[in-house]
């Protein structure tokens, strides 16, 4: 049976990050059953018991070139591994396991990745360890056109799509009870919020989110759902931003399954997102969205889904955000024809990734 390793930023309880591994490996298994998955992961324990599929510590040295030794294939991905935005040891971290893996003599795919930012002095062994990569899938069109200005060409570059767009909901009873057990009221529209702390972001940003949430709420009557998508930091900065509210909201505790999330997310009529898969969730449910840009990866979501109402966290104004409210409710209707139409599209371009991988494993 052929053995496909996988690295990503997997077990750090991100439901973003398990969102992907989950959508990989199901669709890994649509197109070769017989197929042996391993993943890299900061809690190999926890990823085995909810993924159903070997893992080994990411941070063990011996364990991780043995598994590299030991597989046919390296998937990195998906997600924006391939930046320098958190740091330049991240960066170094997954290139060193591509060298690893091409120094082994292993296919090695990224797999429906984000590409940058990257600073001017990481660009050259980027681009030297990237083009040793064997077929190379991007989730969005920024991220290809980085690929090109660094000079990233040997690799086949296919332009795709995440794989969370194919991830299956939780039908829409296990939502609504959710909701229901924490006293979101009925009758409401529902206004979901998912922020996550971020560099220099304080006081005038969270002042920012909670006036918007209080302007819904008077001007077009939502209640505001709280959202975290990673354990505490994401919910810590929500309760915060909750705690300057005029209005009442609620908070999602962060221990609903990725089924469920999006169970949750269907029961919304507008997502205010920062996070990527909160918006990627939202679109997936047909949802209309307004971004809130922290890293390039979240404007290059906007733009590949032509939906242009987003602005950058670091100079977020109220003005700004409620136009984009008032826009966004003025023509809701055409906007979630829009997001259905594209839906189509990229569900079966995130398909795709999966199709790629498995034909370079038949060429092991």
């Amino acid at each position: 049976m052929k053995k496909i390793l996988i690295s990503g930023y997997y077990g750090f309880k991100n439901s973003g990050d398990d969102a992907l591994l989950k959508s990989i490996t199901q669709d890994l298994k649509k197109y070769k059953n017989d197929v042996r998955i391993v993943v890299l992961s900061r809690n190999p324990k926890e990823t085995t018991r909810l993924y159903g599929v070997e893992s080994i510590n990411r941070m063990n040295l011996f364990a991780v070139l043995s598994a590299l030794l030991r597989c046919d294939m390296l998937i990195s991905g998906g997600g924006t591994l391939v930046q320098d935005g958190t740091s330049t040891k991240s960066l170094l971290y997954y290139l060193s396991i591509i060298s690893c893996a091409k120094l082994f003599g292993r296919r090695v795919m990224l797999y429906s990745n984000g590409i940058g930012p990257l600073k001017d002095e990481n660009v050259k062994h980027t681009r030297d360890v990237l083009n040793k990569v064997d077929v190379i899938t991007l989730r969005d069109q920024m991220s290809f056109d980085e690929l090109k200005r660094i000079g990233v060409t040997k690799p086949k570059i296919i332009l795709t799509a995440d794989p969370a767009f194919n991830l299956e909901s939780a039908p829409r009873e296990v939502g609504r009870g959710i909701l229901e057990k924490l006293g979101v009221p009925k009758e409401k529209r529902l206004l979901c919020i998912s922020v996550r702390p971020w560099k220099n972001l304080g006081a005038a940003f969270e002042d920012t989110i909670a006036r918007a949430a209080d302007y819904a709420a008077r001007q077009f009557g939502f209640y505001t759902v709280f959202l975290p998508m990673q354990e505490k930091s994401d919910y810590a900065i929500s309760k915060r931003i909750q705690e300057k509210m005029e209005t009442a909201s609620k908070i999602v505790l962060p221990d609903a399954d990725i089924s469920g999330m999006l169970a949750v997310i269907g029961e919304m009529d507008l997502c205010i997102g920062m996070r990527l898969h909160s918006l990627i969730y939202a679109v997936t449910k047909k949802v209309p969205v307004i971004g809130l840009v922290y890293d390039p990866k979240v404007a290059g979501f906007m733009e590949y889904m032509q939906q242009h109402r987003y602005l950058q966290v670091d100079t977020l104004a109220f003005d700004a955000l409620k136009g984009y409210m008032d826009d966004c409710m003025e023509h809701y209707e055409q906007t979630v024809a829009d997001l259905e139409a594209q839906l189509q599209v990229l569900k079966q371009k995130a398909e795709e990734n999966a199709k790629y991988a498995i034909d370079l494993l038949e060429e092991c």
